[in-house]
């Protein structure tokens, strides 16, 4: 089982075994704009639905897909102080609880809650918890590509416009660079 975003009007579940295709369209909010990558990136939680890490300003919240029968629903809680910007987020990690979604244009990295739908998030700027020698070479788009969680509390930023890849541990906030 294998989907697709195509043409950014839906997402295209297609079955590798007969080729076949189908497409749910129910978007939360009718697809406006003509920019590109209105999503960038997604994970499965493996509890039956797909979660979409919102990128493009014409879709502010993170979109669940459920996979059996295509139905959406959006998410736009975002944590602390984030206020939604376009290019924000890309990426898509499951821990077995969280969507972790890393910060492009924003500064933050953001987890929904895939049982509830609440967001938690970590400010890229504070410096309590983000050591100084974590730099960026333009301070708008593109701090981070993307991110990998593995095991536990291990969430790694894949640099964008980053200096160096980054260790977060997803239950303190603080960030190592490696």
């Amino acid at each position: 089982l294998e989907f697709r975003r195509v043409l950014f009007r839906s997402v295209v579940k297609v079955v590798p075994a007969t080729g076949g295709t189908t497409p749910y369209t129910g978007f939360p909010s009718s697809p406006s704009g003509t920019g590109d990558r209105k999503f960038f990136g997604a994970s499965y939680d493996e509890k039956g639905a797909l979660w979409l890490t919102p990128h493009g300003a014409q879709y502010p919240f993170v979109c669940r897909v459920a996979t059996a029968d295509g139905s959406m629903t959006p998410y736009n809680g975002w944590p602390g102080t984030m206020a939604w910007v376009n290019g924000a987020l890309r990426g898509g990690a499951f821990d077995g609880l969280y969507h972790w979604m890393a910060a492009y244009a924003s500064n933050w990295v953001v987890a929904i809650n895939t049982d509830d739908g609440s967001m938690k998030g970590y400010d890229i700027t504070d410096t309590s918890k983000w050591p100084a020698s974590i730099t960026y070479y333009d301070s708008g788009k593109g701090k981070f590509a993307s991110g990998i969680h593995i095991g536990g509390v291990s969430y790694y930023l894949i640099p964008g416009r980053c200096n160096s890849l980054v260790h977060l541990d997803t239950g303190s906030g603080v960030a190592t660079p490696h």
